[in-house]
């Protein structure tokens, strides 16, 4: 009898061993997954963009802008915001107005 609860503590330890196991895969596919589709989502803005981008339908697509107006319409349509300046370090800050 007391071999009989030494293996059921054995087999609880393996189960819970496996468990944990099981769990760290499950977790690093989701992660994997997440990754391709945010790689996927990445790759659809780009491509959108330059699907739209005016200068593809324009005759010489590498002539200069002849106004301002016509540049920033010509710049990709989704440009990457910058960081506010009340959001900076104050380090960054600081440097930027001893400047």
């Amino acid at each position: 009898m007391n071999t009989r609860i030494q293996q059921q503590g054995g087999l609880t330890r393996w189960l819970r061993s496996f468990g944990l196991r099981l769990r760290s895969l499950a977790l690093r596919l989701i992660e994997e997954i997440v990754a391709f589709v945010r790689e996927c989502n990445e790759a659809q803005r780009l491509a959108t963009a330059l699907r739209l981008s005016p200068d593809l339908y324009r005759a010489d697509p590498d002539s200069a802008p002849e106004s301002y107006a016509e540049f920033l319409f010509r710049s990709p349509m989704a440009l990457r915001r910058e960081p506010r300046v009340s959001s900076a370090p104050p380090a960054a800050s600081r440097s930027a107005r001893s400047l």
